[in-house]
């Protein structure tokens, strides 16, 4: 199947194509560990890895359930190809299962995009749980779902709250200040939560 293959294929096809090889080239180029494995079983773990990775909801289950112990050794011995993965979606879009595999593996190297997630207004707030009134209604954490597990993955890799870690550039500091004093701005609601949140 030569490279005239996916020229063939819509958009939509030709993503979902790659999407599925992603995982099999990337065991190529990194040297995949599988003297311990059968290929398959690392294919398949690492297809499911991509699945769990580029599946852009909130919604995931714990590391611990959405992998049999066997797949998490299998990720574990080849951390180099599943974190191209991991930084590939983080670097373009919102990847709660990127951060959630970041955490559990504890690979600080994607601290940077962590960092990159949290002070992006993104998809500001996901107004869930209880209707609440007043200032709550938007400083809740639970309004803030995409943000609110980057922020845990980061926690977790480093062992300190959110506003030890992250040291806001100049830059950063007024875009946010900025935002936060304009009500009308689209992403107020953000900038007032993530101004709490770094003890702005």
């Amino acid at each position: 199947m030569g490279v005239g293959f996916l020229a063939n294929l819509s958009m939509p096809d030709a993503e979902i194509f790659m999407r599925r090889m992603l995982p099999l080239f990337l065991l190529v180029l990194c040297n995949a560990s599988i003297a311990e494995d059968d290929a398959s079983d690392v294919a398949h773990a690492f297809s499911r890895a991509a699945n769990f990775i580029y599946y852009t909801g909130f919604e995931h289950s714990s590391v611990t359930s959405a992998f049999s112990e066997k797949e998490l050794r299998i990720l574990d011995s080849n951390r180099e190809a599943l974190n191209l993965m991991i930084r590939e979606a983080l670097g373009v879009q919102d990847s709660v299962g990127g951060a959630m595999l970041t955490a559990h593996f504890g690979i600080d190297k994607n601290l940077d995009l962590l960092r990159y997630q949290i002070l992006e207004p993104g998809r500001a707030y996901g107004w869930e749980g209880s209707y609440m009134a007043g200032e709550d209604w938007y400083m809740s954490d639970e309004q803030y779902v995409y943000h609110s597990r980057y922020i845990e993955a980061l926690e977790s890799i480093t062992g300190k709250p959110v506003h030890e870690v992250i040291e806001l550039t100049e830059w950063e500091r007024n875009r946010i200040n900025e935002v936060a004093a304009d009500p009308p701005n689209e992403h107020w609601e953000w900038a007032m939560w993530i101004s709490r949140k770094l003890g702005l």
